[in-house]
């Protein structure tokens, strides 16, 4: 147990923005296709005094994609992608230039539900993808030809698409029933489709019942795919009381399941990912004593190298150092901050070195996805792009480290 967390996360527990007010107007007309704009400012990140952009302050809502490895940066640091809603107009996908803060609509719709939170960056690629309403869509970033690649039969739906690390591929998992509150009643059956880019052709690579809306693909090997596979009767909201871990590696090639087991006898885990040289898997899950929560790194074969429990847990993602081996996060161990936890040089007492980037000071994640930080690391790992939100809205904010 790591106890000396204690004071210094009651140090961090309210911490406050050093942003400016600014003016801002929330529901508005969403640009069209094509259109450039500009509402970044410049500020300092409220604990570390790091230069931060805040890259939007319009609209509903702005949101980054999920914290999959490789999902939100180009491949030379200068881009992202995110989503926008504006509320009474519709949402869109936006590209924007994280040096300057240009930003570049891809594609617009009336609907607000057309870009919310199923979006990829695409990596070594000018795609994007969006896997709302039912369909795997592609952008290109360069030249917007928007082309629909995949729809879900009816009564199924998508989660997050997910590219693979030459840019040829999509993989996408199809749920045949939303979970709704349903539990054990719930149809538990998950499919994971391949789609081909350049083709649009599309195949069936996993199937079974489980549940899981995550696939992350190995930034390395492109047979390898990190799943959940959560069971009844609590699926997401437990699996199977914590009998079974929630993380797999996947082979594409042969079929074969790597189950990611944690030390911890509490071993349903809440979120995970790569090790940026596709060597490790990250996890992390509430401990099997109360209140307690776990930290962990696995290899191709499962074995846990590294596992420390903390005393407190504070909600918070799992995400990935992009040139060492290390994890960061946007919580766990304090509430609001973005730290770092590398794994690899852990004191007598099994206690990692951990660093401080910044504050993220985002509202409660029960508000919804949008304030979930949700961070990402640039390739070059001299920035950090990061949701902040309230009950009402969210907007996008990018960190320099400045290593």
């Amino acid at each position: 147990m790591i106890k000396k967390f204690l004071v210094v996360s009651s140090i961090f527990c309210v911490l406050f923005s050093s942003a400016q007010t600014v003016s801002a107007q929330r529901s508005q007309p969403i640009s069209p296709k094509g259109a450039i704009f500009n509402e970044s400012e410049w500020i300092v990140d409220a604990v570390t005094g790091r230069p931060t952009l805040r890259l939007t302050k319009n609209r509903n809502f702005n949101h980054i994609p999920t914290y999959h490895l490789n999902a939100c940066f180009s491949n030379d640091s200068r881009y992202i992608i995110f989503s926008t809603i504006s509320k009474g107009y519709g949402s869109a996908l936006i590209h924007a230039d994280v040096t300057n803060g240009d930003c570049r609509v891809i594609a617009a719709s009336k609907d607000e539900k057309a870009f919310r939170y199923f979006i990829s960056l695409i990596p070594g690629s000018d795609y994007a993808a969006s896997s709302e309403l039912g369909t795997v869509t592609v952008f290109n970033l360069k030249t917007l030809e928007e082309r629909v690649l995949y729809k879900a039969p009816q009564g199924e739906y998508l989660s997050h698409p997910e590219g693979s690390p030459d840019g040829k591929k999509i993989y996408v998992n199809q749920l045949s029933d939303d979970l709704g509150e349903k539990g054990a009643e719930a149809t538990n059956r998950m499919s994971i489709i391949e789609i081909d880019i350049a083709s649009g052709k599309s195949k069936l690579i996993f199937s079974d019942e489980s549940r899981g809306k995550h696939v992350i693909a190995n930034p390395v090997n492109p047979d390898l795919l990190l799943i959940n596979r959560d069971f009844p009767p609590n699926f997401a909201k437990g699996s199977d009381n914590g009998k079974t871990t929630r993380e797999w590696i996947l082979n594409i090639k042969t079929g074969a399941l790597t189950e990611c087991r944690p030390n911890n006898p509490s071993r349903f885990t809440l979120h995970s990912n790569w090790s940026y040289d596709g060597k490790y898997v990250y996890y992390h899950g509430e401990g099997s004593e109360r209140g307690t929560h776990y930290i962990g790194v696995a290899d191709l074969n499962g074995k846990v190298v590294w596992e420390a429990t903390f005393p407190y847990f504070y909600y918070g993602h799992m995400c990935s150092h992009t040139q060492k081996h290390a994890l960061f996060t946007d919580g766990l161990l304090f509430p609001n901050l973005i730290t770092e936890l590398d794994w690899t040089k852990p004191d007598k007492n099994n206690v990692p070195p951990i660093v401080i980037y910044g504050a993220h000071n985002s509202g409660s994640h029960t508000f919804g996805q949008h304030t979930h930080p949700h961070c990402h690391m640039s390739p070059d790992a001299q920035k950090v792009a990061y949701n902040k939100g309230s009950e009402k809205h969210s907007d996008i904010y990018i960190l320099f480290i400045e290593n």
